[in-house]
């Protein structure tokens, strides 16, 4: 029984840790994603006025 519970805790202990991973590679992408997009709009800009 006590072992039981220390796995379950361990394995919760795991799932956030890989929960808290994937949200942070979102936020890097999501991140990523909208540098490019401000890049584009720069050289978009960049393009109208030259």
């Amino acid at each position: 029984m006590e072992e039981a519970k220390i796995n379950m805790l361990i394995n919760s202990r795991i799932n956030s840790t890989i929960e808290v991973k994937d949200e942070l590679v979102q936020k890097d992408a999501l991140i990523a994603v909208i540098s490019q997009v401000n890049l584009l709009i720069a050289n978009t800009f960049k393009n109208l006025f030259s």
